[in-house]
């Protein structure tokens, strides 16, 4: 029985709801019953709907089968760069020279130096992101401590200039009373002197 895998969300969602009603139970369990009989897919396991909805977009949309026929891929071109069902193989990729098995492609690559790079190459840019997060938190917290100091400043040079404005007032009121009073004694005396 050669079924094709559909991500589609809604689907997937409504399928298990439909199973749920029925026949009172989760639709993946009748897929792990079926797996775990098959010879194939005997070590296979099985994840939830919902685990396979939280799956990156780009991981969900990888076909399983080929598009226009509805057939499994078993081999891929190397020349095309695609995966090829028994159709596409005798139609389309019939003189192609670099046809893989898709099993032979898939055996080693748990161990093949391309994905122990991409994982070091992950670890790398994890650290890297956690670092730039960390160094990013301390200059948010620089910033606020430097926003805090500036503030503490000019509230203190505020003060120092409303104390030199206060002492520049009192300065010019004792010199404005002390010339007034000079001004005044002289003008009393000019009138003494010509009373």
């Amino acid at each position: 029985m050669n079924q094709t895998v559909n991500w589609d969300r809604s689907q997937l969602k409504i399928k298990n709801r439909i199973a749920r009603k029925r026949y009172g139970y989760d639709s993946s369990i009748s897929c792990k019953v079926h797996h775990e009989f098959a010879k194939a897919t005997k070590k296979h396991e099985v994840i939830p709907i919902e685990n396979v909805l939280k799956l990156p977009k780009f991981v969900q949309d990888i076909k399983l089968t080929c598009p226009d026929h509805e057939e499994r891929f078993f081999v891929y071109c190397d020349d095309h760069g695609v995966p090829c069902c028994a159709h596409c193989l005798q139609n389309v990729h019939a003189g192609c020279r670099n046809l893989i098995p898709i099993q032979k492609l898939i055996q080693n690559v748990k161990e093949s130096s391309l994905l122990i790079d991409l994982e070091t190459t992950l670890s790398d840019l994890i650290t890297n992101i956690t670092n730039i997060i960390e160094d990013r938190t301390a200059n948010l917290q620089d910033l606020e401590e430097q926003k805090t100091r500036c503030k503490r400043e000019i509230k203190a040079h505020k003060e120092a200039i409303y104390a030199y404005v206060e002492e520049l007032e009192t300065d010019l009121l004792d010199n404005l009373q002390k010339t007034f009073i000079e001004r005044e004694v002289k003008i009393q005396n000019t009138l003494k002197d010509l009373n």
